[in-house]
């Protein structure tokens, strides 16, 4: 059984490292703070990059104010951390935000993004691969760089269609 002094010692050394911690996120909040001011005070950032970044201010980490990215980027970036989905996939500066919407959209909808992930597609290529997975057709007879947006769409609306008839 433990004592009563030593019981009191316990509770006093967890109450002090709850301090310590409380301060230490206080110090990391702080932190943040003065970045995200930083960041808005910026005169090279543009007003749309700004409005996003207030818009997002309560699930926006610092480290995607570091990254330069334009306004409609960050706008993806916050529209996938509001519903929860994994950015990291696509909070990448060598996507434009139009490849950022797509694999965004694919997160939403719950389809295997990895197929599409490579930076040579385009946002159009990416939208002719992200419907057919979500249509549940084998998108691997059109998944590369090579084949044209409207070819995509060709072999995409004839495999759907296979699919139903069957």
């Amino acid at each position: 059984m433990m004592k009563e002094s030593s019981y009191k010692t316990t509770v006093s050394k967890i109450k002090s490292v709850l301090e310590e911690v409380s301060d230490d996120s206080q110090i990391a909040k702080d932190t943040e703070q003065n970045e995200f001011d930083e960041f808005l005070k910026d005169d090279t950032k543009t007003d749309k990059q700004k409005r996003e970044v207030m818009l997002g201010r309560s699930f926006l980490s610092k480290d995607y104010l570091s990254e330069n990215f334009n306004h409609e980027q960050l706008k993806q970036i916050r529209l996938g951390l509001k519903n929860k989905l994994s950015v990291e996939k696509y909070a990448k500066k060598y996507y434009n935000w139009k490849q950022m919407k797509e694999i965004r959209l694919g997160l939403e909808s719950g389809i295997n993004v990895d197929l599409y992930l490579s930076p040579y597609f385009s946002s159009k290529q990416m939208r002719e691969i992200r419907l057919g997975l979500e249509d549940g057709i084998d998108v691997s007879s059109y998944l590369s760089e090579d084949i044209s947006v409207a070819k995509m769409k060709k072999i995409r609306k004839d495999l759907t269609y296979n699919k139903k008839e069957k």
